[in-house]
């Protein structure tokens, strides 16, 4: 795993801008907006940070004989600056930056503020001093007057000292040591050799230090002497410096900066930087510098920028989750949580470019990522040229991937938050299911993609048929006809193509013109459906028309003028229908065309049977048919003789159905054909089934009766039973419409005895002068009169309310 830069340096100043040619640097600090320069002349600079620049504002000598400036603590809530140069203190004014006193001894080896003091009043400086005569004295200063509160002795005088609470970790010239204020016990940590490890000592955490030791370790300590934490580790390398700002340790050696974190003791970053020596933790900001040479700042970098320094190294997992680390430190701020999104929708590229489909699928549905983003990357199924994104920096096509596309898309499909692009997701999937041979799942995108440039992409690869639809659709009539006549006539192939469509479509047109000439080359495609079609146009179409679309498909020419016969009343019709299954018999020379057309015979009307009769006996194969147009003609009784005189199957056939057509109007006609079979031998097995035959499909009271006496006694009755069942029926028929004459008959003649009665009064009565008043007696006059609607009796209308 990679870690990310947690930092950067930046320089902010050229030291040699401001120092004098013998000066070097010997001590730095700063306070909130301020820092100070120490030099190794005594003299202390000043400068202001303000929005990372450093200007230099004023300088100070605060010494009449060069003595370097060793360490500089600024006090802020106090408005001072302790300033050690050389063995002496000064106390400087942070506001006015004068002198405000100068310390009594000039024996000062180290200083340290009490950087978490344990004080009763807040106005107390607390701090303390190591002294070259073997001392560290514990002092309280306020109002300009120091108050040393303790003097521990140490076995030699200390070089570096760091002063926290009630505890003092300090170093000699060769062992560290601390120092329990409390209880007064020193403990002994460990020893160095001073010629190799500069010493050096700061608070970490409460009461635990951290101090620089032998052989790059770095090591951490405790007044309680409780067990520490692994120490960190910088190699072969000489400790100038180190600072601490939660979580991190800085650590300043003779060519590195070295970052560690004080939770994990691990290593996290290490930025090379010659020639460096002094460093500081200015509220938060830390800066470094050598002696000359630039003055820089250690700047964290965002965590935005982390993250994507470890997503352009590839590193997905590692990206995500130190986003999701920031996000839960900012307690899930919007604004974080947008960048956070973003970078899931950056990652799922990542995946992309790498081949983990099912990663990158993950994350692009999870941070919902547009989807015109991922359908920009396969040239098979985008509109247009590749598009630059701000998701990546890739500008070529990626591998066609047809299985995941697919199922990328149909589960972003049916999302919620994907349905401003669904437009675009079905654009996509059309290509996807047209590349695989899947068009039938087309039908099932119901969102507006039929377009113009999706259109001309199928038609690119063949579509031809799903084009046409998907023009008409579009309401482009014109344009969607002439590519179903393309494919009609062959000059375009599509085996999708199915000649129903643009029979379908026929019946949205009213374009008469549009409806013909598409008919045309659809009638000799599709002769049946046209033949079909015709009377759901919208466009009513001529008869003669259709039947010179239908004249290459005799079949489909018979059953549509089959079907005109029983709507029309034009003889000319019913005589063409005629003619028409007179050419098939000819033609066919089938039973099935003949029986056709004695059925024709006797469903036509107002056809000129002597006429026809003369052009059909022209041709010796339709005798049969020429007694039927005899019957139809008004001779059935004579027709049937003539047919039963033939003798053969083909006659007595015929015969039969003259007898079921024309029986309602000639009932002798059942009687003389079921005599006629009942004359031949009854016992021959194909007399009695014609019998049977022709018994089913006739019935009546006065024929049950006489059958029944005529047919051989050694019949069964169950082969008569559907007979005797529709003679039984109608004979009940007949009884109940006898009844209901009679009760109708009554019903009417009591309504006209009522209508009489009625009659009397209804006539009219003349009143004049003479006229008197039923009730009152009197004369009637002017006044208003009514009359009882039995008696006929006159009354006032006054009378009549009483």
């Amino acid at each position: 795993m990679t870690s990310p830069r947690l930092f950067c340096v930046e320089t902010r100043l050229h030291l040699e801008t401001i120092l004098r040619p013998d000066e070097v640097v010997t001590a730095v600090s700063g306070s909130s907006a301020d820092f100070f320069f120490g030099t190794n002349v005594g003299r202390l600079y000043h400068l202001r940070i303000d929005a990372g620049d450093v200007v230099p504002v004023k300088e100070f000598l605060l010494v009449q004989k060069p003595h370097p400036i060793v360490n500089i603590l600024p006090a802020s809530a106090f408005d001072l600056l302790v300033i050690q140069c050389g063995h002496s203190l000064v106390y400087m004014d942070l506001e006015t930056f004068s002198v405000r006193s100068r310390g009594a001894s000039n024996q000062t080896s180290c200083v340290a503020l009490n950087v978490d003091p344990v004080l009763d009043d807040p106005f107390v400086l607390s701090f303390a001093f190591g002294t070259t005569s073997r001392q560290i004295h514990v002092v309280e200063r306020k109002k300009d007057s120091n108050n040393v509160v303790q003097k521990i002795s140490i076995g030699w005088a200390a070089e570096t000292l760091c002063y926290s609470k009630q505890s003092l970790c300090y170093a000699t010239n060769r062992e560290y040591f601390v120092h329990d204020l409390v209880s007064g016990k020193t403990h002994s940590l460990f020893p160095y050799e001073s010629e190799v490890v500069r010493p050096l000592a700061i608070r970490v955490d409460k009461d635990e230090f951290l101090l620089s030791g032998m052989q790059g370790l770095l090591v951490f300590a405790t007044s309680d002497e409780s067990p520490p934490r692994t120490p960190l580790f910088c190699g072969a390398k000489k400790i100038m410096s180190l600072v601490f700002h939660q979580p991190f340790v800085h650590i300043l050696s003779d060519d590195s900066l070295i970052v560690f974190s004080a939770n994990d003791q691990k290593m996290k970053q290490t930025i090379e930087c010659d020639s460096s020596e002094f460093m500081c933790n200015v509220d938060g900001k830390i800066f470094f510098c050598g002696r000359r040479g630039k003055f820089c700042e250690l700047t964290p970098i965002e965590w935005m920028e982390q993250a994507e320094e470890l997503l352009a190294k590839g590193e997905v997992k590692e990206c995500l989750q130190l986003a999701e680390h920031h996000l839960q430190l900012s307690d899930y701020d919007t604004h974080d949580l947008m960048k956070y999104n973003f970078l899931k929708q950056r990652a799922a590229f990542v995946k992309l470019f790498g081949g983990d489909w099912p990663e990158a699928k993950k994350l692009l549905v999870e941070s919902e990522v547009n989807p015109y983003e991922v359908i920009n990357l396969y040239g098979e199924i985008r509109f247009g040229d590749l598009e630059k994104s701000s998701l990546h920096g890739h500008e070529e096509d990626l591998p066609f991937a047809e299985k995941e596309l697919l199922e990328y898309l149909l589960e972003v499909r049916g999302l919620a938050w994907a349905s401003y692009a669904l437009t675009t997701i079905d654009k996509a999937l059309v290509k996807l299911f047209t590349l695989s041979g899947r068009h039938e799942a087309i039908s099932e995108l119901d969102s507006k993609w039929n377009d113009e440039e999706t259109r001309s992409w199928l038609l690119n690869h063949g579509s031809f048929a799903l084009v046409a639809d998907l023009t008409f659709s579009a309401g482009d009539s014109t344009r969607a006809l002439e590519l179903w006549r393309r494919l009609g006539t062959g000059e375009l192939r599509d085996r999708r193509f199915d000649p129903i469509a643009p029979l379908e479509a026929l019946k949205q047109i009213s374009n008469r013109v549009a409806v013909e000439e598409a008919l045309q080359w659809l009638s000799r495609l599709n002769p049946s459906g046209v033949a079909k079609a015709t009377d759901d146009l919208r466009v009513k179409l001529d008869f003669k028309f259709v039947c010179g679309l239908l004249k290459h498909s005799r079949a489909d020419l018979i059953d549509y003028v089959g079907k005109r016969i029983r709507d029309s009343e034009d003889p000319a019709v019913h005589r063409m229908y005629l003619e028409i299954l007179v050419d098939d018999v000819k033609i066919s020379d089938s039973q099935k065309a003949r029986r056709k057309l004695r059925r024709a015979i006797f469903d036509a009307e107002g056809v000129d049977w002597v006429e026809l009769k003369k052009s059909l006996a022209r041709d010796d194969r339709f005798p049969v048919e020429l007694l039927l147009m005899e019957a139809k003609a008004g001779a059935p009784v004579e027709a049937l003789e003539k047919l039963l005189l033939l003798g053969d199957d083909d006659g007595q056939e015929a015969a039969e159905l003259l007898c079921a057509r024309m029986n309602k109007d000639h009932p002798q006609l059942f009687k003389k054909l079921i005599n006629y079979y009942l004359k031949k031998n009854p016992s021959d097995e194909r007399v009695r089934m014609r019998i049977l035959s022709l018994l089913q499909g006739l019935g009546g009271g006065i024929e049950a009766y006489e059958v029944l006496q005529k047919v051989p006694s050694d019949w069964k009755l169950s082969d008569l039973s559907l007979f005797l069942q529709r003679s039984a029926a109608r004979v009940e028929e007949d009884v109940l419409y006898a009844k209901l004459r009679r009760d109708l008959g009554k019903s009417v003649l009591e309504t006209l005895k009522s209508c009489e009665k009625l009659r009397g009064s209804s006539d009219f009565i003349v009143v004049d002068e003479s006229t008197l008043c039923s009730f009152c007696g009197g004369a009637v006059g002017n006044e208003t009169i009514v009359r009882h609607p039995q008696t006929n009796s006159i009354y006032h209308q006054a009378c009549d309310n009483r």
